[in-house]
Order: C-alpha cells, then structure tokens, then sequence
C-alpha cells in the first residue's frame, strides 16, 4: 500500500520544515548545511556545522547573545539588504523567478570576473582573534585553513 498523496506532502513539508532550522539543540538560526550531502537528515547553520558537537551549547549561547550574528540582524533583514542590493544591481523579477535567478547569476559572475581572490577576511579573523576581539574558535580555524596557517595550540 502507498501512502496518500496528503500524507506524502505532510510529509514533505516537515522535512522542509526540518531543514529550516539549525540541528544545534536551541539554535535560532536556519539551518541550510547539511554534512549528508542533502539526504535531509540533518541540516545546520553555519556556526554550528562541522564545529565539534561538545561545543553546540557555547556557539548557541553566542549566536544567542548576538556575538555570532551579522549586526545582530535576522536572517529576514539580511536576505531584504541582500535583494535590496541585488535590485540597485539591476536585478529584476521576483525573488525566486527564473528572471531573478537568471539576473542574480549574471551579477554574480560580472562580480567575480572583476575581482582577485582576497583572504583579506581571513586575515581580518586572525588578527581580531589574536586581539581577542573575536571569540568564534570555528570561524578561527576556517580562516586559518583559507591562509594556510597552523593553528597556535594553547597548552
């Protein structure tokens, strides 16, 4: 017996519903990462994915008290300033149409011709880091990998 076509979307909307949020026990954030490759088992934010699981609860806590957040803006009002850019850009249709798609990967491609690859990011991280102005041990260890630095050990 199959199941119906009700139970299927059912279904389908709460594995959509689980893949929005961040797999992290208490993260606010969407979760949109998967380490399954898209199997839909398990989705996290990009704090929380591929940081240590004994460390969920201190990156929670920070994305919580905003240390971890762009200008402690929600995922809404960062997505609006990304379209509203994108709009200034000369991007057209609706968000989502194929006219959209189509501009946005446009946009994106003039972008990176125009541009070198900079670890100018990666740098600003360290330095923050070493000042202790940032606090973000996962996003340490990403920027270090992008410089290709070893990591200091603490003892």
């Amino acid at each position: 017996m199959y199941p119906s076509k009700a139970s299927r979307q059912m279904t389908e909307e709460a594995n959509h519903a689980a893949k929005a949020q961040c797999g992290a026990r208490g993260c606010p954030l969407a979760g949109s990462i998967s380490p399954y490759f898209g199997s839909g088992i398990q989705y996290f934010c990009r704090h929380h994915h591929g940081a240590n699981p004994k460390d969920w609860a201190k990156i929670t806590e920070d994305v919580r008290r905003g240390i971890l957040t762009a200008d402690n803006k929600t995922t809404e009002e960062m997505n609006t300033e990304a379209q509203d850019w994108m709009r200034s850009k000369g991007v057209t249709g609706e968000v989502g149409s194929q006219e959209w798609k189509e501009g946005r990967a446009a946009l994106i491609a003039e972008l990176m011709s125009k541009k070198e690859p900079s670890r100018d990011w990666a740098k600003q991280i360290v330095e923050d880091w070493n000042d202790g102005a940032y606090t973000s041990r996962y996003g340490y260890e990403l920027a270090c990998k992008a410089l290709r630095v070893e990591i200091e050990v603490e003892v």
